[in-house]
């Protein structure tokens, strides 16, 4: 393999790396914009076949459940109990 061969050779490795690094970030975006649009359509779509009488009963058990984190002194410490919860 000649210089000039070995020199484009790099050259073309070179610019295909910065290429990736340059497009990394916008693809990363798409991605994760799509994952995240399909996880909100799945959850909008499970929250509308609930009735009011279920929606309620869940709402009641969230607000239980974030009345007995406020006498809690360590928020960010749980138990196995409390995990499990």
């Amino acid at each position: 393999m000649n210089q000039s061969r070995k020199s484009t050779v790099i050259l073309v490795v070179v610019f295909l790396v910065g290429l990736s690094l340059l497009l990394y970030p916008v693809l990363s975006d798409y991605w994760n914009s799509f994952h995240q649009s399909r996880a909100i359509a799945s959850y909008v779509e499970s929250m509308n076949q609930l009735d009011q009488a279920e929606y309620d009963r869940l709402l009641a058990e969230a607000n239980a459940y974030n009345q007995s984190l406020v006498g809690h002194e360590t928020r960010f410490t749980f138990t196995e109990e409390e995990e499990a919860e």
